[in-house]
């Protein structure tokens, strides 16, 4: 669900900085990996979409972001991939789609361990969804022996109760019924 608003966010941005979103197939001229890393079988589909991704274009510019590109960013920046853009960057990923991120950018993540705020806010579109996501808190304080996302995500942090309600009215007035 936080990669879908993360996919949400990353498209609102997108579409309001006058690109065009098409389905990932041949003749994109961007494409964007929103990568997942619970599995190393998902790091590995992430990879193989990266490459799939070059095939259907090799002009096009392709960014991997999302939890493979936060947590191992060395492993995701494979010969296919342009830029590697962790997570919490939606500046940086949005100059990696017009090409303003130069060669020395490869890679731009940070620790998220340090992080204070939730940054990826503002999901307007659901495409091909009749109920929305809203993230209202973000990593996790627990560090299970299992599980990556207070690596992937950072510690546990809260989007303020005010912001809250105001996305909740966004959304509302979107037309939306339902809120996740």
């Amino acid at each position: 669900k936080v990669n879908q608003y993360d996919t949400a966010s990353i498209e609102t941005r997108l579409r309001g900085d006058g690109c065009t979103i098409v389905p990932f197939e041949p003749g994109a001229d961007v494409y964007i990996v929103n990568s997942c890393t619970v599995t190393d079988r998902a790091d590995a589909e992430s990879r193989q979409l990266a490459r799939r991704a070059r095939r259907f274009n090799p002009r096009a510019r392709v960014i991997v972001t999302g939890c493979f590109a936060q947590v191992d960013p060395q492993r995701a920046a494979i010969p296919e991939v342009d830029h590697v853009v962790g997570l919490n960057r939606l500046p940086d990923l949005l100059r990696a789609v017009r090409g303003d991120l130069g060669a020395g950018e490869r890679i731009v993540a940070d620790d998220l361990r340090t992080a204070r705020q939730v940054k990826t806010l503002g999901a307007e579109a659901f495409t091909g969804q009749t109920r929305a996501f809203l993230k209202i808190q973000e990593g996790c304080d627990l560090f299970c022996t299992f599980c990556i996302v207070p690596f992937a995500r950072g510690r546990s942090r809260s989007v303020p109760p005010r912001q809250v309600l105001e996305q909740l009215h966004m959304l509302a007035a979107r037309g939306f019924q339902e809120v996740v």
